[in-house]
């Protein structure tokens, strides 16, 4: 070819697009982004490639690795976190690694390299723990590894940092002493270990001098508490309780004492309580030889007067003391609290000094904290009357005055897109249990999660604890108790239908979780929202049941106005809340579906509050209940699944029904496969001809469990990326599941489980809650027994339509007050 012909097939290569192509400059850069070559571990909330999710999924399946494999793969994610200081991640990786060794114990004994392997597991996790100054958890990891490989020398100075770091120092020296004796002396670890022994030997002695003086300081407060009581009861007074202890925070550290000046007199702390204005004095040297006019001359006098007596109606010559006498011969308590209080005052006169007052045969001293009424006139101070007979009841609003406050609703908390948990106290201050015994007609409906909860902690099945506490709710004064297994299923049978209809966007996402459902409001609502179901939870289910349905279980209630019932919910978690303050439900303006939320840990302080430590010495009660047949006998009954409500696994049952899947029955367990972690599970369902699936051939169902927002956090990654081809996904935002939740029981369970091993806490709670007999009512709405149902609640397409909520994505909006200048 010519040169002139060569010349035709040349092209200017300046024109050539050369935009997303690598230079000298970028291609470190470049690589770096490859998830081959990378050299840095991904960003957990950054998308990850479809290549690494791949990766995943084959480095973290059962059925490709051994038991050994998949531990080794734990270990190093965990490592790999630890470099990275995300310690919370990496103890996280190092608990599914151990969870696997664990469960593969039950049915083979480990062998000798699995024990190591086992043990440097235990020990790394106890170095994440030490990190995140969990020392007690961290030490008790480290005691596993070093009894796992007593040649796990890194496991042995693991346990005496912890052991030094919550100064028990004598357990420090001995274990260390114990186990260095087989090592080398001039080892790094060894020397280390050497000299925590030394510098523990050093504080023990520090920490034993100091032992040995609070010790000798508290037999000199003693000495003198007895002598102050000793004078107390010389001079008459009575008491009840101890004198150096009370409920009072503001009066912690004021007690009755000698006078310092004059040895022989005592000096209280005392307090004035003013019923007209509603206000209160606290008064915190008031000696016994003052009067009780001394002390008002100083508290009302015109250089020193209250801001609340802004009229001077108190004055000393217009005041009248007195005091609440108590009956002895009842052993009746002082009670402040009484429609008749005004009544029952008794005066005196206001010359008196304190110690006559005191020294009055019916006075006595509550608390540590002599009360008295200071009063210019009589207003009547409101109780509420306990019987349980609705009818008999007075109307609190007819006896106070009704006031207007300005205040801040969960409304206008969740609607903005800040922080939910900023509104937690306005939250607990707006459903406590206090005010859920206002109104007239007070119903308890009780979840199953909790009621487990209560069961593993008094260690008695569910259904004992459930009336135990029905009981107890009774005697309190609530007329109603259920639980919440009828609006369960309800929800069951319309997710089912919304299932058959057909969702428009799949997957079809469960809304039943306030955490969850709150996220996707704040911070993914455009890519969530569209997923989600906006079908009520149970407890809301329930609310709309107790309000409108309340004369089924009971004929009688059918002339009790709506407004006059009052439901109180008693839920697994904090946030459930803050679903029952959503506007989204209520009935009207002034009616909410849920009044009021209590958890376990409320009921816990209502517990101790009656000096009850133990529930099972509490009679019982039965249940309440809208339907005999549902529940026969008042009898519970759970639905097979999870603890969250079985969402998944019977709606999938549900789904084989309707495609003539007859090999499963309700007794079959489902196969349920791990997806990286315990709190992420797939299941997928092929053709019966199928038997040896491969990734070619599509499954006809697949159905996911999704636990905690570390797996929520992948599936909004998967959404992005429009890799997330389930069903229907059942979601909770606390870690395995609503058993889990944040405001179960964690500790003092009255078994002989291990108090410090949280593990072993939810499998008992599990345990209990998976005892329940299962419902034999079918959660299709086809079901003759099922429409039966819903015809004895009157459950028609109207009723059915409030089942029914939205969502509405929060945007973020700039606030010019919150901006830098």
């Amino acid at each position: 070819m010519s040169q002139d012909q060569n010349e035709e097939f040349q092209y200017d290569q300046s024109r050539v697009d050369r935009s997303g192509c690598w230079t000298e400059e970028n291609w470190e850069q470049e690589i770096e982004k490859h998830p081959l070559f990378t050299s840095k571990s991904p960003d957990p909330d950054q998308p990850q490639s479809e290549l690494i999710e791949a990766i995943s999924q084959l480095k973290y399946s059962p059925e490709f690795n051994s038991v050994e494999e998949l531990m080794n793969s734990y270990r190093e994610d965990g490592n790999q976190n630890f470099k990275n200081k995300r310690y919370r991640w990496a103890v996280d990786a190092y608990t599914e690694g151990i969870r696997l060794a664990l469960e593969h114990s039950k049915s083979n004994s480990l062998d000798e390299n699995c024990q190591k392997n086992l043990s440097i597991l235990y020990n790394n996790r106890a170095s994440a723990h030490f990190h995140l100054q969990n020392y007690r958890s961290s030490m008790n990891d480290a005691l596993k590894a070093s009894e796992l490989d007593h040649y796990n020398l890194k496991s042995i100075h693991r346990y005496c940092q912890c052991c030094f770091q919550l100064e028990k120092y004598d357990l420090c020296i001995e274990f260390g002493q114990k186990h260095i004796k087989n090592f080398d002396p001039n080892d790094k670890i060894v020397t280390s270990i050497f000299n925590l022994i030394e510098k523990s030997q050093k504080n023990l002695k520090i920490q034993t001098r100091n032992k040995r003086r609070d010790e000798n300081h508290m037999i000199t407060i003693k000495s003198r508490q007895d002598s102050i009581i000793a004078a107390v009861r010389e001079r008459k007074i009575r008491f009840q309780g101890s004198l150096f202890e009370t409920t009072y925070t503001n009066t912690w550290t004021h007690f009755v004492h000698f006078d310092p000046e004059n040895k022989d007199e005592l000096v209280w702390p005392v307090v004035f309580i003013y019923p007209g204005p509603n206000v209160v004095d606290f008064i915190e040297n008031f000696s016994e030889t003052t009067s009780f006019l001394d002390q008002i001359k100083i508290m009302f006098n015109d250089h020193n007067r209250p801001a609340w007596d802004e009229k001077q109606d108190y004055n000393f010559d217009t005041i009248t003391c007195s005091y609440l006498p108590v009956t002895f011969e009842s052993n009746q308590p002082v009670d402040f609290d009484t429609n008749n209080v005004m009544e029952r005052l008794r005066n005196f006169d206001i010359n008196l000094r304190l110690i006559d007052a005191l020294q009055f045969e019916d006075y006595l001293i509550e608390d540590a904290l002599p009360r008295f009424f200071i009063t210019i006139d009589s207003k009547p101070i409101i109780r509420l009357d306990k019987k349980n007979e609705w009818k008999e009841r007075k109307q609190r609003k007819d006896l106070a005055p009704e006031t207007k406050s300005i205040s801040i609703t969960l409304g206008d908390c969740l609607a903005c897109s800040g922080c939910i948990t900023s509104a937690e106290e306005v939250l607990i201050l707006d459903q406590s249990y206090q005010k859920g015994l206002n109104d007239l007609v007070i119903v308890f409906s009780l979840s199953l999660q909790t009621l487990a909860s209560f069961a593993a902690k008094f260690n008695c099945s569910l259904q004992s604890v459930a009336e135990h506490l029905a009981y107890f709710l009774h005697d309190l004064g609530v007329d109603y108790v259920f639980d919440l297994s009828l609006a369960r299923h309800i929800c069951l049978v319309e997710y089912g239908k919304e299932l058959n209809d057909g969702h428009l966007a799949k997957p079809l996402i469960s809304s039943t979780c306030p955490g969850f459902v709150c996220y996707a409001e704040k911070s993914q609502g455009d890519l969530l929202l569209p997923y989600l179901s906006n079908l009520k939870s149970p407890q809301q289910i329930m609310g709309l049941l107790v309000k409108r349905k309340l004369h089924l279980a009971d004929p009688s209630a059918i002339s009790v106005p709506i407004e006059k019932i009052y439901h109180v919910s008693l839920m697994p978690c904090f946030d459930k809340k803050l679903e029952a303050s959503r506007v989204q439900n209520r009935i009207s303006n002034a009616i909410a579906e849920v009044d009021c939320v209590l958890t376990p840990i409320e009921i816990e302080k209502i517990l101790d509050a009656r000096e009850i430590t133990d529930l099972t010495r509490v009679p019982k009660r039965k249940l309440d209940t809208f339907s005999k047949d549902f529940n026969e006998d008042s009898a519970i009954y759970s639905h097979i699944g999870s603890g969250s409500g079985g969402y998944a696994d019977n709606l999938i049952r549900l789904m084989l029904l309707k495609q003539k899947y007859s090999f499963l029955s309700d007794t079959n367990s489902l196969d349920w496969k791990a997806n990286r972690n315990a709190d992420f599970l797939e299941l997928f369902i092929y053709q019966k001809e199928h038997n040896n699936v491969n990734e070619s051939i599509k499954p006809i169902l697949s159905f996911a469990i999704l636990n905690g927002f570390r797996n929520i956090q992948n599936l909004v990654n998967r959404l992005k990326r429009k890799n997330c081809h389930y069903d229907f996904i059942e979601v909770s935002a606390c870690p395995k599941g609503c058993l889990n939740g944040g405001a179960q029981f964690k500790d003092n369970l009255t078994t002989s489980i291990k108090q410090s091993d949280g593990l072993m806490t939810q499998e008992l709670v599990e345990t209990f809650y998976h005892q329940l007999p299962k419902t034999d009512f079918s959660i299709s709405h086809n079901d003759h027994r099922t429409k039966e149902l819903y015809d004895h609640l009157g459950i028609d397409e109207n009723f059915i339509a409030t089942f029914r909520t939205n969502f509405k994505a929060v945007t973020n909006n700039f606030n010019l007050l919150n901006s830098e200048w």
